[in-house]
């Protein structure tokens, strides 16, 4: 896990940090800020705002109407005020997010229009829960890495025998040496634990769209 961290993850990063809160095992929550995300990862960015737009589009009947002066065929014909975005890994353009997130579903509820200087905002809530886990059932590239990391949830009792502290520096070679099975030691790590990632709800500005015509 060292080398994965250091070959991976930016020093002092959010993956670094919700890396060492599992390792650290205490279990809590760990807040982030959806917002701060959006801003810092376009792809994430992206796919919200397309999927909010999509979904807010109004939708047309058979002969091509507006459904929204149309009559109403179904109560699915009104666009939806709201709705969950899938965020696959794939997506994110942030790989310090990426790797500390994982993939995400994030909830928005829609609240209203506002004009900003001639372009039409939609003011939306977003926010989302997630599982910090590592699933090492997943077949890819770096599974060992996975397994390894959710194998840390089960450690294994280290126990070893002590040299006298005199033969160090005797020239000694360590066969030579025989332990003092007298003064066994044994080293219990702390598991680590999968915990909660929550993102409270925050209002964002998503421009709008117009639909293709």
């Amino acid at each position: 896990m060292t080398l994965a961290k250091a070959r991976t993850m930016d020093k002092g990063g959010r993956a670094e940090q919700f890396l060492n809160h599992y390792l650290a095992g205490s279990g809590e929550p760990i807040h982030f800020s959806l917002r701060t995300l959006m801003e810092e990862d376009p792809g994430v960015r992206a796919r919200i705002f397309g999927a909010v737009n999509a979904a807010r589009a109004p939708l047309k009947n058979s002969k091509g109407e507006n459904s929204r002066t149309a009559p109403i065929l179904s109560p699915s014909s009104h666009p939806a005020s709201s709705g969950i975005v899938d965020i696959p890994q794939t997506n994110f353009r942030n790989h310090d997010w990426q790797f500390a997130t994982g993939s995400l579903n994030v909830n928005w509820q829609f609240i209203e229009e506002i004009n900003r200087n001639g372009v039409i905002m939609m003011k939306v809530e977003v926010w989302t829960t997630n599982i910090y886990r590592w699933h090492p059932e997943d077949d890819r590239r770096t599974q060992c890495v996975h397994e390894a990391a959710a194998n840390l949830q089960h450690p294994k009792q280290e126990s070893y025998f002590p040299i006298d502290d005199r033969i160090h520096g005797s020239g000694m070679l360590p066969g030579m040496v025989t332990p003092n099975y007298s003064k066994k030691k044994t080293t219990n790590y702390k598991p680590a634990k999968d915990f909660l990632m929550v993102a409270k709800p925050e209002a964002v500005l998503i421009p709008k769209v117009a639909p293709p015509r």
